[in-house]
């Protein structure tokens, strides 16, 4: 969000502050030319004085030269005076020997004067010929004093050219001073400029750099130990923002692909955890089955053996010995055929189960009535029934009951439920066969008064080989396959078979049907 001061810039303004202060390349880049401008100005400044300095150095060696000249002038005006005073002639050897040296002085003197001069350029034309016109006002009274009477005036005049040079030599000495002082004032305060410059220029690159660096490290530190959710979301500088926004779509993909991994890794342990509870379920269905299995084998090994010794006594006996009446070998016949159809009704039984199991289509459905069927079944049963005392009644306000069946396994069903309900009733057996319309069919119901079955049997009523604990007491015989038969043969009409009881207070069998124009495929199972 924008501070109040930069509500009040201008836009041209606003436009480049961002491009400024957001990118690292900018900012390095203004403090490189912030820093060779501090460098570059004071040192132009000092290459200034510096030649200011110089300049002074050779006015001052030039203006010491002249002042120099002039003392030699002095003291060599004053040798050749004391020649003269002591007799001595200019046309003598030594007198001839001054007098050139005056003249070589005199001509150095004005060629150093004009040299001074030309150092210090246009300001100096003036004093360059007050100072030459002192030489010849120095050599024509010289020249006067040694020609003539003895005069000091040409002393006068050097004593006074030599208090203008050294005047002149203590201002261009002053000057030179003050050059270097501003050139060495100038070089301290650049280096102390430059060094604090520096040293702000390193801590803010250490914080521009190294704290960017920092949260990097310390971000991909945390991906590196799987911390999840890492992002990084602040960084000033341009090029820190767009390498951190990298990173966190980086970070983004991780943790995508690390949630799709741990999505993975959870479906496949909980396949795998279901895949061995399928296993375990397996393993005791296949050991159940396996003692189910051997329990039945013990089971038809007894059931089996029981007729067939009758058949092997019968046929025995009667083949023992003389020959017997005809009616005797009839009767034993007889009981054979007893035993055999006995035999043959649990083999067909035992075959229904199997078959059933291995999808072989035994049963062809046709238009039934079912009512009819009830009725027949329950007629050929009534009879044993009432010779015990009890009873069978067939409750229905039905003309008919059409379904899409197999007679002789819907006749089956029944007698199944009825030979089940007479011999688990305590006592005289009281049944009731109720047939109803039901939703798309008919609800076929079958209640006794018998001894009911406990609740820990129920959920596993309609297995293979299995009778309830009140069952088994209350009846010894059977293979325990009949209420598995019924809900095959239920099931193969298309329809559903469930058992109510409570124990020692009766069954309620109910066998739901569907009615023959809401039979969607007919299927053949169980040949007849």
């Amino acid at each position: 969000m924008p501070d109040g001061n930069e509500k009040r810039m201008p836009d041209r303004v606003r436009r480049w502050r961002p491009k400024f202060f957001a990118s690292f390349a900018w900012k390095s880049r203004v403090l490189f030319l912030a820093i060779l401008a501090l460098a570059i100005v004071p040192a132009g400044f000092a290459v200034v004085e510096l030649n200011q300095a110089i300049l002074a150095q050779r006015q001052s060696n030039a203006a010491h030269e002249v002042l120099e000249m002039h003392l030699n002038l002095a003291e060599l005006g004053h040798r050749i005076s004391h020649h003269v005073e002591h007799d001595g002639d200019l046309t003598d050897p030594e007198g001839k020997q001054l007098l050139n040296e005056l003249n070589i002085l005199a001509s150095s003197l004005r060629k150093a004067i004009a040299g001074e001069v030309a150092l210090r350029g246009a300001s100096g034309l003036d004093e360059e010929g007050e100072e030459l016109d002192r030489i010849d006002a120095i050599m024509a009274n010289l020249y006067a004093s040694i020609n003539g009477p003895h005069n000091n005036k040409w002393v006068d005049l050097i004593n006074e050219a030599v208090a203008h040079e050294m005047v002149e030599v203590d201002e261009i000495d002053a000057a030179e001073i003050d050059a270097l002082t501003s050139t060495i004032l100038v070089l301290t305060v650049s280096a102390i400029a430059l060094l604090v410059l520096y040293s702000m220029a390193l801590f803010w690159l250490d914080r521009s750099i190294t704290i960017p660096l920092r949260v990097l490290r310390a971000a991909t530190q945390q991906v590196a130990e799987g911390t999840k959710q890492v992002r990084i979301t602040k960084m000033r500088d341009a090029e820190f923002a767009s390498l951190a926004g990298n990173f966190n779509a980086m970070a983004a993909a991780l943790d995508e692909r690390h949630s799709v991994l741990e999505d993975s890794a959870r479906a496949l342990e909980q396949d795998v955890m279901d895949r061995n509870r399928d296993l375990q379920i397996a393993n005791a269905e296949l050991q159940k089955n396996a003692e189910q299995r051997k329990k039945f084998l013990t089971d038809i090994s007894h059931e089996l053996r029981t007729p067939l010794a009758v058949i092997r006594g019968d046929a025995e006996v009667t083949l023992r010995g003389k020959e017997k009446p005809v009616g005797d070998y009839k009767s034993a016949l007889a009981r054979i055929a007893e035993q055999v159809v006995g035999v043959t009704r649990l083999v067909d039984d035992l075959l229904y189960v199997a078959r059933n199991e291995g999808g072989a289509p035994t049963l062809q459905l046709r238009p039934l009535d079912l009512l009819t069927v009830i009725q027949r079944v329950a007629g050929s049963m009534r009879a044993a029934v009432e010779d015990d005392g009890g009873r069978i009644a067939v409750l229905t306000q039905l003309k008919t009951a059409r379904i899409p069946g197999d007679e002789h396994r819907m006749g089956q069903l029944l007698y199944i439920l009825l030979d089940n309900a007479i011999h688990y009733s305590d006592g005289p057996p009281d049944i009731e066969i109720e047939i109803l319309h039901a939703t798309g069919g008919f609800a076929l119901l079958v209640r006794d008064k018998g001894i009911g079955i406990a609740d820990s049997d129920l959920p596993s009523i309609f297995e293979r080989y299995q009778r309830g604990g009140n069952g088994k007491g209350k009846n010894g015989e059977g293979l325990g396959i009949g209420l598995l038969m019924a809900r095959t043969i239920v099931e193969a009409h298309s329809g559903t078979i469930t058992i109510d009881s409570i124990l020692g207070n009766g069954t309620t069998v109910t066998v739901m049907l569907p009615a023959i124009e809401k039979l969607k495929v007919a299927h053949e199972h169980f040949g007849g």
